[in-house]
């Protein structure tokens, strides 16, 4: 179906499919987590006020959704992806209190998730990436380490709440989150590994080189 094409192609990076199923998808059935891939598909493309209006269909419940749902979506709890999201285009506009009251939402789910499953990487990571996102980068460093420690062998694409991050993006942000942090040669270390990973990596190529490294 367009929802699972959506998906798919979002996963190869070909946004423009993937935009074009998640819409087609939304038209034939109103879903209020079709918004949030489709603001992350805005937001890698770094088209930001494209991205703030979809994850506000959800958090300000403007979307086609029934009343019940829609208030639920007001509360701001609903969908952890727009969520983390909303947080850093919030962040891009300069608006940094708002934004942080959203990555306190994650963090504050995620905390309560690593309670109950303490091996939990993903947890982690996404907690590593808040914590990086509102300064606290010995926080941030803490937790992305604890992310790759419970990582597995068998698994090198991680999900959780309709988001994705592989083996190499947890060394990469290790890596940022160290440089900021003035530990060069782990940074360093770090990318190396994440590339070692995935070496055609644009994205990864392009950090390595923005870090000096």
């Amino acid at each position: 179906n367009y929802y699972d094409l959506g998906r798919t192609y979002l996963l190869l990076g070909d946004y423009d499919n993937s935009l074009k199923n998640f819409k087609t998808a939304y038209e034939m059935k109103p879903q209020e987590d079709i918004h949030a891939f489709i603001g992350k598909i805005y937001f890698d493309q770094n088209m930001i006020e494209e991205a703030k209006q979809s994850f506000e269909n959800i958090l300000g419940g403007n979307s086609k959704e029934s009343d019940s749902i829609k208030k639920e979506l007001q509360a701001g709890s609903s969908n952890t992806m727009a969520n983390y999201y909303y947080a850093q285009v919030l962040q891009k506009l300069g608006k940094e209190d708002e934004a942080k009251n959203y990555f306190n939402r994650i963090l504050e789910k995620y905390s309560r998730l690593v309670k109950s499953k303490p091996n939990l990487a993903e947890g982690y990571y996404y907690m590593g990436k808040c914590y990086y996102y509102i300064g606290d980068f010995e926080k941030a460093e803490e937790n992305m380490k604890l992310a790759i420690q419970y990582d597995t062998d068998t698994i090198t694409n991680h999900y959780s709440f309709d988001m994705f991050y592989s083996d190499a993006e947890a060394f990469a942000s290790l890596a940022e989150i160290q440089a900021k942090m003035n530990k060069v040669s782990e940074a360093k270390e770090n990318i190396l590994k994440a590339l070692s990973l995935e070496p055609e990596n644009k994205k990864l190529q392009e950090l390595k080189s923005r870090l000096g490294f």
